[in-house]
């Protein structure tokens, strides 16, 4: 996942709203969730740090750019089995089994309404809806790793409130949905169902704080 983070935060930098306004976007914010829905037992928390950016469109609008990084981690085959996945991390259970990790690189882009008032447009409740494309590393099941880009969405609902010195605190919660991908025998659970080989999408809930500069 590395390999794309420099693109990904070049093309978030320089993604221009209109053709009349500076590609600068007007604010920036790094965001710090928790989401209990992916993990092995479903209770543990799992942290997603997340960079997103806006840029101002009409009253109350933003167009909105957001990349995050996102693993989960999935009980595989027995190490005896097979070897090591290349660039996967595993580790031996007492059952005899290894624990994949599959990684994802959400890029999405697309609007930021605030419901604030005139004078402080960007303060107060806002929500946001951006289609993704889902940049994955997944467990092939033979051994391997394999490179996939599904496609998903994320929405957001929270409260933006001034923070010291000019910079703006986000309180929030985001909903990230990635459709299937692989092939049939890839690690990837079925969302609020026991992990199994079998193929699908997943979805979850996080619970995020964002500290970020301009409006």
């Amino acid at each position: 996942m590395r390999r794309y983070l420099p693109l990904l935060l070049l093309a978030v930098g320089l993604l221009p709203v209109r053709s009349s306004a500076s590609v600068l976007p007007s604010s920036a914010t790094f965001n710090w969730g928790y989401t209990t829905d992916l993990g092995l037992h479903g209770g543990s928390a799992t942290a997603i740090p997340s960079l997103s950016a806006t840029w101002h469109v009409a009253s109350h609008l933003a167009a909105r750019s957001n990349v995050a990084y996102i693993q989960d981690w999935s009980f595989g085959s027995s190490l005896s089995q097979r070897g090591l996945p290349l660039g996967t991390t595993a580790f031996a259970t007492d059952e005899g089994q290894s624990l994949n990790r599959s990684e994802f690189l959400p890029l999405a882009v697309g609007m930021r309404f605030y419901a604030g008032g005139d004078a402080e447009r960007t303060r107060g409740l806002f929500l946001d809806a951006t289609p993704a494309v889902f940049l994955s590393r997944l467990p092939d099941g033979t051994g391997g790793h394999q490179f996939r880009a599904p496609l998903g969405f994320e929405l957001g609902a929270g409260v933006r409130v001034p923070g010291i010195d000019g910079s703006r605190v986000e309180l929030g919660l985001s909903y990230f949905h990635s459709s299937a991908t692989g092939p049939a025998q890839s690690a990837i659970r079925p969302v609020l169902q026991e992990r199994t080989e079998s193929f699908s999408g997943w979805s979850a809930f996080s619970l995020y704080v964002g500290i970020g500069l301009g409006d």
